[in-house]
């Protein structure tokens, strides 16, 4: 079905919007330091900032830590394939292994925090 020429015009502003937003979601899903929020915020919100791969020093092994967890999870707790209390105690190992590989995807987005040992 065709849009009418407002259906149009309201589908151009909407894209527009969103496009529009796309750096502001990144700036905030990633959880930059100071610097380059006001770098970003600097240019007008018209380019994401520059940073490089040690900007990232510690989430790449955040990361892999929870990849590392979830298959602990997967192969050493198949709750799904069990009875009775072995069941009960696999189920209660593998949503701990759950929380924790939370906690690791949450410092793999955010990076570390100002308390960070390898924070310069």
């Amino acid at each position: 079905m065709p849009l009418d020429p407002y259906q149009q015009t309201v589908r151009a502003l909407s894209d527009r919007l969103v496009e529009a937003q796309a750096p502001i979601r990144i700036l905030d899903a990633v959880k930059w330091d100071e610097s380059i929020r006001q770098a970003f915020l600097a240019a007008g919100g018209r380019e994401l900032p520059q940073v490089d791969r040690s900007y990232y020093h510690t989430r790449p092994l955040a990361f892999l830590f929870a990849l590392f967890v979830l298959g602990t999870a997967l192969l050493g707790h198949a709750f799904w394939n069990m009875e009775g209390a072995a069941r009960a105690a696999n189920s209660t190992q593998f949503l701990k292994n759950l929380a924790i590989m939370g906690g690791l995807l949450l410092l793999g987005l955010t990076g570390p925090g100002r308390f960070s040992l390898d924070r310069r």
